[in-house]
C-alpha cells in the first residue's frame, strides 16, 4: 500500500499502469502513452495520451524506416516482400519493420511486445533463409 508518493514507487506503478493501459490499447486497436509524472506526497498527475494505430513520432519514425528498407533492401539482398515478415532471432520471434541504412545493424526488428530493436543483415536473411515458409507469413508492420 501507498501512503506517500515518490520517486521510487511512482516507477514501479508507472510499469503496471502502462501495462494496464497495453490491455486497454490493444483490445481497441489504438495506441495509448504516458507523459511524465508530477507528484507531492499525496497525489500524482500524469499525462495520457490516444491516438488511433500510433503516435506521430511513433509513426514518422516507423515510416521512414519502411520507406528506407524497400528503396535499399535491393543492395542487401533482401526483398521489399521481406518487410512485415516474421524471424526468429536468439530463439525470440520479431517481424521486420524497416532499415536504418546507416546503421551497422540496419534491419530494424520489432518484438511481439511492440519494441524495435537493430539486427545486422546477416542474422536476418539467415533467420529468413532457414525458417519454413509458413512462419515467414507477412504480418503487416
Amino acid at each position: 500500500m501507498i501512503t506517500e508518493f515518490d520517486a521510487l514507487n511512482l516507477k514501479p506503478l508507472r510499469v503496471e499502469i502502462e501495462a494496464a493501459l497495453k490491455q486497454v490499447a490493444d483490445k481497441h486497436s489504438i495506441k495509448l502513452s504516458l507523459g511524465s509524472f508530477t507528484y507531492q506526497s499525496d497525489s500524482f498527475t500524469v499525462r495520457l495520451t490516444g491516438g488511433a494505430g500510433a503516435s506521430v513520432e511513433e509513426t514518422t519514425k516507423e515510416t521512414k524506416w519502411r520507406k528506407d528498407f524497400i528503396t535499399m533492401c535491393g543492395y542487401v539482398n533482401l526483398s521489399m516482400g521481406d518487410l512485415g515478415k516474421q524471424v526468429t532471432l536468439s530463439g525470440k520471434a520479431f517481424v521486420i519493420a524497416g532499415m536504418r541504412p546507416a546503421a551497422k545493424l540496419s534491419i530494424v526488428i520489432r518484438s511481439g511486445d511492440g519494441k524495435y530493436q537493430a539486427a545486422s543483415v546477416e542474422s536476418v536473411k539467415a533467420a529468413l533463409n532457414s525458417q519454413p515458409l509458413k512462419e515467414r507469413e507477412n504480418l503487416n508492420v
